[in-house]
């Protein structure tokens, strides 16, 4: 999450004010505990794991069903699950560098931080090669600084980690400042920064990017880490219920199981071990149950389910009701919360984007190379199912209403409309000089 800082506090006589620059990691730091919390419930470390039960021989199962795994996952995959599509035909120098980073890579772990944490970092930096390379960057080591001006514009970006000694050992922490044009290294510890190098940045511009979920900058899961808890408790007790179920008590009627609460532990033994009970005639023996009503649980987990996909805006797939009607706009109609999720994430993400083109086109420059990213678009194309046949009737019922490109666009498995228009022209021109030969 940005900082904000006074420009002018945050820069003495043209160097950086390490004692404002350290009240930044100090409020960065007391943010961790909330992003610590988020990164253990999607690896499924959940507040059930660590419960104490008060009777020390009740059952204690610990039930945890994941679902804050399942809507970022779910989330990522329906938002960047398909590459973002940038159009360079005209750029093939700005399309050789941005593959070189492995941006679907990068794109899909760097939306699924912002997923879990509300907030993501992109590090952008000159390889060994002097190539220009991407990679995404943990929010708890990682924040920008940004002024109290009503633009918030980026003053520097920090990117800090553990440093080790040779026991490996924290000893602690390498702190790296990026400027427009530098970036100095730090040595962190005891509250206190130390000066150890700097080296140039070459993009004129901050390279740390930080991109957004939303407004709020909340996890796709975050507003609901209570009904999860309270999903896991309803689950696990329902467990509990059952195990105790089968070790109900054993009431005899009529005798006794023993003289001595000695005899009668061993009858009990016995009995656990042999499964046989011998009593006189007239008596008798059954089990003394709790009785147990599954179908209000049922409805109850069923209720805590439905508010976790609701609010959260994932569907879950799993609903006898999600796959009644497989029609595209039966499908986009369930999966209307999630596009306006989707939307939301796009918006934000397409700010980032820009930033990201900018400052690889400054890398470009250097090499007198020049590439006007405002002429540059980028497209989304979320994932899921489609209906082809469907498609393809609303492409013949539009064809000479709609332009080629846009229609061939609603196509799953063409990933370039202009291209792929382009090799019609290209197989009717040859259909028509007689020379086509069919692929084999």
């Amino acid at each position: 999450m940005a900082i904000i800082r006074n420009e002018t506090m945050l820069f003495h006589e043209g160097t950086i004010n390490l004692n404002v620059l350290q009240s930044c990691i100090v409020e960065h730091q007391s943010k961790i505990m909330r992003y610590d919390m988020l990164k253990a419930y999607y690896d499924g470390e959940h507040a059930i794991n660590n419960r104490v039960m008060r009777v020390n021989d009740r059952p204690n199962n610990k039930v945890m069903v994941n679902h804050a795994e399942y809507i970022t996952d779910f989330a990522t995959a329906y938002f960047i699950g398909n590459p973002i599509y940038y159009h360079l035909e005209q750029n093939e120098q700005l399309k050789q560098a941005l593959s070189k980073s492995n941006l679907a890579m990068v794109d899909t772990e760097l939306s699924r931080e912002i997923s879990i944490f509300g907030i993501g970092y992109e590090l952008i930096y000159q390889n060994k090669n002097g190539e220009t390379i991407s990679t995404n960057i943990d929010p708890r080591n990682a924040f920008i600084i940004v002024d109290d001006t009503v633009e918030y514009n980026t003053l520097l970006g920090v990117h800090y980690y553990d440093r080790k000694n040779e026991e490996n050992k924290i000893i602690g922490k390498t702190v790296n400042v990026y400027t427009p044009e530098k970036q100095y290294i730090y040595f962190y510890n005891d509250q206190k920064l130390i000066y150890e190098s700097e080296k140039e940045v070459i993009y004129g511009r901050v390279p740390i990017i930080e991109y957004w979920n939303k407004a709020n900058q909340k996890g796709d899961f975050e507003s609901v880490v209570g009904l999860i808890d309270a999903y896991n408790v309803l689950q696990s007790d329902r467990v509990n219920d059952k195990e105790q179920y089968v070790n109900s008590l054993l009431v005899i009627y009529g005798t006794l199981a023993g003289d001595t609460a000695e005899e009668r532990i061993a009858t009990a033994k016995a009995l656990k071990k042999e499964g046989l009970l011998e009593m006189p005639m007239d008596s008798k023996a059954e089990f003394i149950t709790k009785t147990m009503n599954e179908s209000d649980n049922e409805t109850l987990k069923k209720a805590l389910e439905t508010d976790i996909h609701k609010i959260a805006k994932v569907p879950n797939l799993t609903d006898e009701h999600f796959a009644g009607n497989s029609s595209g706009v039966a499908l986009e109609y369930k999966l209307l919360g999630l596009e306006q999720l989707a939307q939301t994430k796009e918006s934000y993400y397409r700010i980032g984007i820009k930033e990201r083109l900018e400052i690889y086109a400054s890398a470009l420059s250097k090499r007198m190379i020049s590439v006007n990213v405002d002429d540059i678009q980028f497209d989304f194309k979320r994932s899921l199912p489609t209906n082809d046949l469907e498609v393809s009737q609303i492409i013949t019922n539009l064809s000479g209403k709609v332009s080629d490109q846009t229609l061939i666009s609603r196509v799953s498995f063409v990933k370039n409309p202009q291209e792929e228009i382009e090799r019609v022209q290209e197989q009717e021109k040859v259909m028509l000089n007689g020379s086509y030969v069919k692929d084999e």
